[in-house]
């Protein structure tokens, strides 16, 4: 009994912190640029880039307003899917979003309007680390007993 209680505290010992946590869901500061699909002009609502996250983290998207008028930008999965969203009314006006990905999964980027698009990646912090490591630690504890 001694055993099992060792190995539960142990496992509770090694559990990850809200503030753990929150500090590996943030972003480096380094950035990967992407190179878009389509970088010029765009008046329509279009699909402007597609890709795949490459690891956890975020996507950052931002161009400059064409011509006056409302210019829009939309990071998602699907066009009915907004994770970030953004619009200026103004000609050159800068048009930002930013949204998390997981590793693996699709996103897209539409817009409308828009010119000199760029796209950026940035990694999480957390990324590839075991914060605590409770399981591997619990079935390390079981193969020694």
């Amino acid at each position: 009994m001694s055993l099992i209680k060792k190995l539960i505290q142990r496992l509770l010992d090694s559990r990850t912190t809200p503030d753990e946590a929150a500090n590996c869901a943030m972003p480096e500061g380094s950035k990967q640029d992407i190179t878009p699909s389509i970088m010029s002009e765009s008046i329509a609502w279009q699909l402007m880039h597609n890709g795949v996250a490459v690891d956890n983290g975020y996507i950052q998207a931002e161009g400059r307003g064409a011509t006056a008028g409302k210019s829009q930008l939309m990071i998602g999965q699907d066009p009915n899917d907004f994770r970030s969203f953004s619009n200026t009314f103004e000609a050159t006006g800068l048009n930002v979003c930013f949204a998390p990905v997981k590793k693996g999964q699709v996103y897209y980027v539409y817009g409308s309007n828009l010119t000199d698009l760029a796209i950026y990646f940035f990694k999480s912090v957390g990324n590839s680390a075991i914060v605590g490591g409770g399981i591997i630690i619990l079935f390390g504890g079981l193969c020694h007993a």
